[in-house]
């Protein structure tokens, strides 16, 4: 038997370093609207509408769509990871219960 590996600690500034090698300065269409959590286009522009989005959306001359700086969604990406609830984490867990505050002890 072997043992499994364990995965790798998440690293923030390479997965940010990885993202700008794969889409350069500037994301959009669908890779955007992916990187935000947006299903659809049409969830993606009701956000726009709202102003929900999370980042800065542009247009640019003689191009369709919008666009965003790929250091900024970067950027929100992992503000969200940092600041959101773990996956699986749920109220009475010992980790999540220490990261909330709600520890009874």
């Amino acid at each position: 038997m072997t043992p499994h590996a364990r995965p790798a600690a998440f690293d923030p500034f390479r997965w940010r370093e990885d993202q700008l090698r794969r889409h350069g300065p500037i994301v959009g269409g669908a890779e955007l609207r992916k990187s935000l959590g947006f299903r659809t286009p049409a969830g993606f522009q009701k956000a726009r509408t709202q102003g929900t989005v999370g980042v800065r959306t542009f247009s640019m001359p003689g191009r369709q769509g919008v666009y965003a700086m790929t250091a900024e969604v970067c950027d929100w990406i992992i503000t969200q990871r940092c600041t959101g609830d773990p996956i699986g984490a749920h109220p009475g867990d010992r980790e999540h219960d220490q990261e909330t505050g709600d520890a009874d002890a």
